[in-house]
Formats: C-alpha cells, sequence, structure tokens
C-alpha cells in the first residue's frame, strides 16, 4: 500500500493510521465510510460503526455488508471494480443531500439491527410473549 501511495504521489491525501483506539472519533470527523473488499466480509463491525456514526458506506455487494448495508444505507459495488467505486464516491462527494439520506438511513438500520440496546428490548418483548 505504501508503495502504491508514494508511485502515485498520493502521500497529501492518503494517510495510514494504523492500529487506533479512538475510531468513533474518527468516524464522526468523516464524511463517508468506504471500504470495498475483494472477498465477502462474514459481517464486519466496522460497517456497523460507521452506520452508527451516520456515515455513507461504499462497499462490495458481496457478503456482511451486502446484508448489513443494503442499498438503503449506502452505495453497493461490484468486487473488484474500482470504477464502481470511483463512481459511488464522486457520486456522494458532489451530493450533500444524498450522503446525509443514506447516513440517517444507516444510523436506523444499524441501531434496528446492532444496537445492544434495541436488541435486549426485542429480545424482552418476545420472552413475554412466549
Amino acid at each position: 500500500m505504501k508503495e502504491l501511495i508514494a508511485h502515485f504521489e498520493l502521500a497529501d491525501e492518503v494517510k495510514l493510521l494504523g492500529q487506533r483506539k479512538d475510531v468513533r472519533r474518527l468516524m464522526f470527523a468523516s464524511d463517508i465510510y468506504c471500504q470495498p473488499n475483494v472477498s465477502p466480509e462474514p459481517f464486519g463491525i466496522v460497517f456497523a460503526e460507521a452506520m452508527l456514526a451516520g456515515l455513507p458506506v461504499v462497499a462490495s455487494s458481496v457478503g456482511g455488508p451486502a446484508e448489513l448495508v443494503g442499498e438503503q444505507a449506502g452505495i453497493l459495488v461490484p468486487p473488484g471494480d474500482a470504477d464502481a467505486v470511483a463512481r459511488a464516491l464522486q457520486s456522494l462527494l458532489v451530493s450533500g443531500e444524498s450522503r446525509l439520506k443514506l447516513g440517517s438511513a444507516g444510523r436506523g438500520r444499524a441501531q434496528q439491527l446492532c444496537d445492544p440496546g434495541t436488541q435486549l428490548n426485542r429480545l424482552q418483548a418476545i420472552l413475554k410473549a412466549s
């Protein structure tokens, strides 16, 4: 990755941050979350974290992101299709309205599917109904 960044002279635009303990702060300081894996990710808690932060997600349309993110919270692209990733990012960069719409939908979807309090309340309701 470092070689590619140097080769394309992107050192001023791309920063590799390494292992971090302040991911939540970084998410809330971002505008878009992009992780276009070339192979399926089984779940990927980072997608839920990005959605909870209200970020629109650009991800590959395979594995966990295809189910978790869906088209209501982000833009899904074919795995390995760099042009599709570029188009998705470009569309979000030029449309603040799209970023807000997808980010808001993502926050709600992540809370519905992944929030511990929400899930405990659902479980409690199911147990009471039994």
